[in-house]
């Protein structure tokens, strides 16, 4: 996994353990299934540009927040 995927895939975590966000609610919220959201979590999958953007909106932070931490 190239550097950039970890720190998504950890900034986007630490959010939603801080926040206590559901894994389901913010997939919801994004329009992408639970499992999706796991992937991202997980370092699995890179989200799509609108996904990511959905995330920040949902958790409250910018996309350079999830991009850099």
């Amino acid at each position: 996994m190239a550097r950039s995927e970890n720190n998504i895939a950890q900034n986007v975590y630490e959010k939603v353990c801080k926040q206590r966000v559901k894994q389901s609610d913010l997939a919801a919220a994004c329009g992408c299934s639970p499992g999706m959201v796991t992937k991202i979590i997980t370092g699995d999958k890179i989200p799509s540009v609108k996904i990511l953007v959905d995330i920040s909106e949902y958790l409250g932070c910018t996309v350079d927040d999830l991009l850099k931490g």
